[in-house]
């Protein structure tokens, strides 16, 4: 058990954030798009092609170096509303996975989703899980602990089994509306949020590669054409491999979520809005929301991150109330 201090969501925040800019597979994914595209450009414009691609990763680099601030704010506003001065956390160990437990909330982690464990000097443990990066009190995490979340991101066995299994997470009292998963509940909830990437990633890129192409062809005629034709089928290549990838860990993760026959459950209150899952209880206030988009079955629901749930979990009386104690969230039909 631990109660935070002055401090502790912004210690989190600060080590999710650096972590998140050390991220070595993003980085990866970032030098496997840029090496084509400098070639690409360096083919249709010789050496000032390569200055401009030069120039185009430096400003990528330094956004994403100078935007850790900006990470590191949002992710100390997400942490403040679990682990403010005073509130109370605790961790419980079972033999395939942990509980965090907050006082608006609860989540639990499996070990075999853990891809990375980094224990920070700030005294804040950042775990790499299901694809992001999350931030817990040092406190929370024992050494033995420590050892079985390494094993675990590491591929190596672990043992557990003289740790009792968790318990069921808490229901929520008096819910607003409750419904059960079915067989397609997670699938249509993990198209909804890769469609809605898609769908920002897509356009961009096709008119690049049109204005990239028509210039190819305009200034080095046929054989121009064809590079550039090949060099463009090679970043699409390198793109869609990463947006497949991406799909399937995440209709992983949803089928982690809303297994069939898991009921779901949301609670609208007066300021904040309750949500449960298999994996997650979760409380927010209307005031952190900053979109809602509703996709046919799946209601994206944004904070500092976007979230697909189940459209019936958001009756229109319940969105009308959201709207009305924050006219700020962006609603989107």
């Amino acid at each position: 058990m631990f109660v935070a201090r002055p401090g502790t969501a912004e210690a989190i925040g600060a080590a999710v954030a650096r972590r998140s800019v050390r991220n070595r597979w993003l980085w990866m994914k970032l030098v496997a798009i840029w090496i084509p595209f400098v070639a690409f450009m360096g083919f249709l414009l010789g050496g000032f092609g390569i200055g401009v691609g030069a120039v185009t990763i430096a400003v990528t680099v330094g956004v994403r170096l100078l935007g850790r601030g900006a990470v590191a704010r949002n992710m100390s506003a997400q942490a403040a509303m679990y682990a403010g001065p005073g509130m109370v956390m605790a961790s419980r160990f079972g033999p395939d996975a942990l509980d965090i437990a907050q006082f608006d909330g609860h989540t639990r982690l499996a070990y075999d989703q853990v891809r990375g464990v980094y224990p920070e000097p700030s005294g804040v443990v950042v775990l790499f899980y299901s694809g992001m990066f999350v931030g817990f009190p040092r406190e929370l995490f024992p050494d033995w602990a420590i050892e079985i979340l390494r094993s675990a991101a590491d591929k190596r066995p672990w043992d557990a089994s003289n740790l009792p299994p968790l318990p069921p997470i808490p229901r929520l009292e008096q819910p607003t509306v409750v419904m059960v998963a079915d067989a397609g509940t997670a699938a249509a909830m993990a198209r909804a949020i890769s469609r809605q990437m898609l769908i920002v990633l897509v356009p961009v890129m096709a008119v690049l590669a049109v204005v990239g192409i028509l210039q190819a062809w305009v200034t080095q005629g046929i054989p121009g054409l064809v590079t550039a034709l090949v060099i463009a089928t090679a970043l699409f290549g390198i793109v869609l491999n990463g947006a497949a990838r991406g799909k399937r860990l995440t209709r992983e993760k949803y089928a982690r979520l809303m297994p069939p026959g898991e009921p779901l459950a949301v609670r609208f209150g007066t300021y904040t809005v309750e949500l449960q899952t298999a994996t997650f209880r979760v409380r927010h206030p209307y005031n952190v929301i900053r979109s809602l988009r509703l996709r046919g079955p799946a209601a994206l629901l944004g904070t500092t991150f976007v979230a697909a749930y189940p459209r019936e979990l958001f009756p229109e009386h319940a969105i009308t109330h959201m709207l009305g104690m924050n006219p700020r969230i962006r609603l989107k039909r």
